[in-house]
């Protein structure tokens, strides 16, 4: 028997929690990355167009 490593499958099981917790609980959030000389979004395929706006909004915010 084979044992396989890959790599981010405990990322990939806190993100479909993550992702069920904020469906369920209609939870309105935000994705960046900050720390580098421009904040990074993070938008998923999945967002819907509030939580991408609300990265935006979040982005400019945080340079304030």
């Amino acid at each position: 028997e084979k044992e396989f490593i890959v790599a981010g499958a405990e990322d990939v099981e806190a993100m479909k929690a993550a992702k069920s917790i904020n469906y369920y609980a209609k939870l309105r959030n935000a994705h960046i990355i900050v720390g580098a000389k421009a904040s990074v979004l993070i938008p998923s395929r999945a967002d819907l167009s509030d939580v991408k706006f609300n990265s935006i909004a979040l982005a400019i915010a945080s340079k304030v």
